[in-house]
């Protein structure tokens, strides 16, 4: 028993002393994706206390056991401090994702971090005490403390193990199951070890999909360990088998809630998720000496060289010397773990991405052979007194001397025995957040740092640990930062190295300070007169930097150009200098507005570009400022809820460029719902070209139903431009939706009137590309190359397999210009059946007249065809020709193109008799109110009227009119509506034939709050795209007011709700 003592005092110090150094770098650097972590661990937390296990994240790592042990970490935070814990979660639970630039995010998620880390560590501790345990019983004592020891303070593993992230739990629990595996090796209780190895990797495959590599390998030693005497009998080895299968099922399915609720979408996750890292590298890395998405199959064994233990590689080494002197079994485990870091390793280079960390799981493994062939005794045992264990003693002692430089930042470690850090970083990256991580403990040290803007690279890294703002470098932010921090091997213009980092002796990172706005301030102290304002776009460091004459401000916080306009009136001084700066950086709508407003009020004088920064002087004019006239307010406000206040697009763009859409944003109130907003490109044949539709984020990416009143943001909606767009004048709209239901919401315009669904933003011109778009950039679905004079057809897309009677379909044609076309070509499409033309229509060949294309050129054409109401159905044949100038057919006979199979739609044309209330009200000049029916005249509140209206047509409208039925009140409120495309859905009103009758019949609904009174029944037609009402007239001509019909029938709703 005495012998036991000393032992169990070692192992504890052991533990004590590893679980410090896992904890030592905590505050002093956060990797880019720890904040992730966090966040997934918040919203785990939230899925727990709610018991709302659909709102577990499941992600394809999928990291459960991080995530358990992240909410823990949040659960003891709120224990600390509750009130500022849940202040940072309600921030953080309004977030929609977590986005890489959002610097504000990664300071709430920091307050989390330090508990989540100190969970980690002591699960990786606890790993350690049971490694202890299970190597005693597998071997011995020594190889037992040896092993532990030397993970205990493995500079690698000690990095990762103080991390919230899954590589250092997925080696813990992995090297645990292999462990349990050795033991069920053994004679004694091997099913216990089993179900016990079954366990452990149940948690590897709830920590990382590669634990999937380690299943097989434990079935594997199952078979091998046929060539140890103590290897259990075959039907055994199967039955061990079921038991570690069913004991890894058990604990994924008991510890993963996600599974509960949706065990098809979680599978589906981890497949997808696994399937991408195999096929494409999403981040590049550094290996030796260069970024490549590639590093081929050298880069885990240069990875394991650079980060291993030198004196696990020396173990190594030495039981592959003495490998024929171990004795058997020992021989075979050491084999054994030999084997697995090397399957493991295999299996990683067959994945597109990879990292340093991926390898961890294999660096356990390795210290447990190195402990094995660094206490092989032949021989007797040897009890295991402070004597006999002195010499692992030292090895340890070694180990943790290896450590102690790295102590504060382990990750930055690299093998000695290749040159140490400075050799290391020249093979693999060494730097994974130190470098950021000093850095912005450097900044917060300055005078007012909660004030200061940063430019970073990692923003993840910085803004987790920096006081004050935080956003990525780019050229367009760098004009806006007091400080820039970048990487060593970058080398931003016109700064000043303020701070170099360096760790162990390596520079892991610069901060620059921002000499910009010293040389603009130097301008204008030098020009600007007393009494003169200098107005700025953008909150940039030139406002904090000027001290010289004047008044200095930015606009960059007023909502729209009226708080503009008004502002500027209280504050332009009479007959004084103006100036006007410009930033990169600067929304391109506060710059629009302001450079409007200026120029209404005052001449520019002199221009000058200092350090980015345009400065323009202007000169005011007293005339011109009592001429001004103020901008409108906004362009639209959808659902009475969110103000689409203005935009900004490019006058002209050509691809391979996009087109950048900027609108502007603001909540009336706090909007119930979260939108999303549909931008769109439409050429003037009414197709759309291009689109882009997300969700409306503010600029810490809270959707709108967690947006304060009158809060606003910009957004830019980047429209990608295909390849073969014509060049034309194109309109930019907006559309607006509930992102849960997918409807969408009406707008008005200032003066409250109905503009539609859609909001034209403005106009901008596609441009001809520089050159003509190659062919293999131009997608065509179907190929056809049909030789057209000048011209080749190369293409079209699909045609659609049917069409209703009365619709449109759309025809794409993509053409080449094989010379230089000296004409405006035309096309004639028809629909034809048996020979005879059903439809047939002749436009321009493309909205770009052909006689502008260039040698080379190839665009696409879109066309439209109406299936007139009375074409008879069944299958036709859709056939082109190209004609020219004077309308010649360049082809003898019609091209075919495909067929499409029209549909009969139900019609009638047959009027009833006994319409109880005759109408002749014309809508449009071609929809006519025959007459209506209403059985009741009163209604009470909450009720239903029924009424049927009969209408005839004079034939299709062009566009598809949105019928509305108003009850309104006494005051002419509506108190009760029903808006919808006729037939319920059915029957478009561009889809009607001449003399068709339609039979409308509504549930028209009386609101629940209608006052009692007397109430008419207004009805009418409105484009639902873009507003506006069809005119109605009488008999006699007359246009009716409003462009609506009242019925002369009224009801009455005598008192309240019944």
């Amino acid at each position: 028993m005495r012998e036991h003592k000393p032992r169990a005092t070692l192992v504890w110090l052991l533990l004590f002393f590893g679980f410090i150094v896992r904890l030592a770098p905590v505050g002093r650097y956060v990797t880019p994706d720890e904040p992730a972590w966090v966040y997934r661990s918040a919203r785990f937390h939230d899925a727990l206390i709610s018991r709302d296990w659909a709102l577990v994240p499941s992600t394809g790592h999928p990291g459960v056991t991080t995530m358990w042990l992240g909410a823990a970490g949040v659960a003891v935070r709120r224990l600390l401090d509750l009130a500022e814990s849940d202040a940072h979660l309600d921030w953080i639970r309004r977030l929609v994702w977590l986005a890489p630039e959002n610097g504000e995010a990664f300071r709430h998620l920091a307050f989390f971090l330090t508990p989540g880390r100190v969970a980690v560590a002591l699960v990786a501790t606890l790993g350690l005490l049971l490694t202890y345990i299970l190597a005693s019983r597998a071997f011995d004592c020594r190889v037992a403390l040896l092993a532990t020891g030397l993970l205990a303070f493995d500079p690698f593993l000690v990095g990762h193990s103080g991390l919230l992230h899954t590589d250092a739990l997925l080696a813990t629990f992995g090297l645990l199951a292999l462990l349990s595996a050795f033991n069920g090796l053994r004679k004694s209780r091997q099913v216990l070890w089993w179900a016990l190895s079954g366990f452990f990797a149940g948690l590897a495959l709830l920590t990382k999909l590669p634990a999937f590599i380690l299943l097989p390998f434990l079935f594997f030693l199952l078979l091998a360990s046929r060539l140890l005497p103590s290897a259990p009998r075959s039907f055994r080895s199967l039955l061990y088998g079921s038991l570690l299968a069913l004991s890894t099922a058990a604990v994924i399915f008991a510890l993963y809630p996600a599974l509960w609720v949706g065990p098809a979408d979680v599978l589906q996750t981890m497949v997808g998720f696994a399937g991408r890292h195999m096929e494409m590298a999403q981040r590049s890395v550094f290996f030796l000496g260069r970024t490549t998405h590639d590093p081929g199959p050298a880069f885990y064994p240069v990875v394991l060289f650079v980060r291993l233990s030198p004196l696990i590689l020396v173990g190594l080494v030495r039981g592959l010397v003495r490998l024929r002197y171990l004795p058997a079994d020992r021989r075979f485990f050491f084999l054994a773990l030999l084997v697995f870091a090397i399957f493991f390793g295999a299996m990683l280079t067959l994945g597109a991405k990879k990292h340093d960390r991926y390898l961890l799981p294999v660096f356990p493994p390795l210290a447990l052979a190195a402990a094995l062939s660094l206490s092989d005794v032949r021989g007797p045992k040897v009890s295991c007194t402070f004597l006999s264990l002195s010499p692992r003693l030292l090895l340890i002692a070694l180990q943790l001397f290896l450590l102690l430089p790295f102590v504060a930042h382990p990750l930055t470690y690299a093998n000695p025995m290749l040159g140490g850090p400075i050799i290391g970083a020249r093979l693999i990256s060494l730097d994974w957040g130190e470098g950021m991580g000093a850095a912005a403990r450097w900044l917060n040290q300055l005078p007012e740092a909660d004030r200061l803007t940063v430019a970073a690279l990692n923003v993840p890294s910085f803004a987790s640990l920096f006081v004050g703002r935080t956003f990525p470098l780019n050229d367009v932010t760098i004009s806006l930062a007091d400080y820039v921090v970048s990487f060593p091997s970058s080398h931003p213009v016109a700064r000043l190295p303020s701070y170099p980092v360096s760790i162990t002796l390596l520079p892991h990172a610069v901060v620059y300070t921002n000499t910009a706005p010293l040389e603009q301030a130097r301008y204008l102290a030098a020009h600007v007169r007393p009494g003169d304002l200098i107005l700025l776009d953008a909150d940039a460091p030139l406002l904090r930097k000027y001290d010289g004459p004047g008044e200095i401000a930015s606009v960059a916080r007023l909502p729209d150009e009226v708080t503009l306009a008004a502002w500027l009136a209280e504050r332009v001084p009479d007959g004084g200098g103006l100036w006007m700066v410009h930033f990169p950086g600067a929304s391109p709508i506060t710059t629009a507005h302001l450079r409007r407003q200026v120029e209404s009020i005052a001449t520019t004088v002199v221009t000058a570009t200092i350090a980015s920064a345009t400065i323009t002087q202007h000169a005011t004019s007293a005339e011109r400022m009592a001429d001004c006239n103020q901008q409108r307010a906004f362009l639209a406000v959808f659902d009475g809820q969110l103000i689409l206040v203005d935009g900004v697009i490019p006058e002209a763009a050509a691809w391979p460029d996009s087109l950048a859409v900027a609108l502007r944003w603001r909540a009336l109130a706090s909007p119930p719902i979260d939108y999303r907003a549909a931008v769109t490109l439409r050429g003037p044949d009414g197709h759309i070209w291009s689109s882009a539709d997300r969700l409306i984020l503010n600029g810490v990416f809270f959707p709108t139903s967690a947006w304060s009143p009158d809060e606003w943001v910009d957004v830019v909606y980047e429209l990608p431009l295909p390849p073969s767009i014509p060049p034309a004048r194109y309109a930019v709209e907006v559309a607006l939706y509930d992102s849960t239901t997918g409807i969408g919401v009406g707008s008005a315009g200032p003066e409250g009137r109905f503009l539609g669904t859609r909001v034209v933003v403005g106009e901008m011109t596609v441009m001809p590309p520089m050159v003509p778009t190659r062919s293999a950039v131009v997608k065509v679905p179907r190929r056809l190359d049909l030789l057209a004079g000048p011209l080749t057809l190369l293409g079209m897309d699909l045609l659609p397999a049917q069409v209703l009677s009365g619709d449109r379909f759309s025809l794409a044609l993509v053409w080449q210009a094989d010379s230089a076309p000296e004409e405006d070509y035309q096309v004639r499409l028809r629909l034809a059946r048996e020979g005879r033309v059903g439809v047939e229509m002749t436009v321009p060949l493309s909205s770009y007249p052909t006689s502008s294309w260039r040698a080379g050129d190839r665009f696409e054409s879109r066309y439209t065809l109406h299936v007139l109401p009375e074409l008879p159905s069944g299958s036709y044949q859709v056939v082109l020709n190209v004609l020219d100038e004077k309308g010649y057919p360049l082809w003898e006979g019609d091209q075919i193109l495909g067929r499409v199979e029209i549909l009969p739609r139900e019609r009638s044309f047959e009027l009833p008799e006994d319409i109880p209330y005759p109408l002749a009200l014309t809508f449009g000049g071609k929809i006519h109110l025959l007459g209506y029916r209403l059985d009741r005249t009163s209604a009470v509140q909450g009720d239903v009227l029924p009424l049927t209206l009969y209408w005839r047509a004079d034939g299709p409208t062009e566009r598809s009119y949105t019928l509305f039925v108003h009850l309104l009140g006494p005051e002419g409120l509506p108190y009760g509506q029903v808006d919808r495309i006729p037939g319920n859905g059915s029957s478009p009103t561009s889809s009607w034939a001449a003399g068709q009758v339609i039979v409308e019949e509504i549930a028209l609904p009386v609101a629940a709050d209608a006052p009692p009174g007397v109430y008419h029944i207004a009805v009418g037609y409105y484009d639902a795209a873009y507003g506006g009402r069809l005119s109605v007239t009488d008999p006699s001509g007359r246009h009716l007011p409003d462009d609506q019909a009242i019925l002369p029938t009224t009801i009455t709703l005598p008192g309240g709700p019944q």
